[in-house]
């Protein structure tokens, strides 16, 4: 474990933010890609979905958080 077993939920919950993923450390050999391995695509579409929700909560709580101001001259 890179931080530790957890490490990444700890970090995440003493900053106060989202833990998009912990990805695995994986082995790879020589004449395999990465972009091929199974696992790491797994945790990279978890990733994508998970930000994704992420950015449209922000995009809905600021947008109706932020004053509207119509400005005439």
């Amino acid at each position: 474990y890179l931080f530790g077993k957890d490490g990444g939920k700890q970090l995440s919950n003493e900053y106060s933010l989202d833990l998009l993923a912990q990805l695995p450390l994986v082995e790879l050999g020589e004449d395999t890609n990465i972009q091929n391995n199974s696992i790491l695509k797994k945790e990279f579409v978890n990733i994508s979905d998970k930000l994704a929700i992420s950015v449209k909560k922000i995009k809905e709580k600021n947008s109706t958080g932020i004053p509207q101001r119509n400005i005439t001259q």
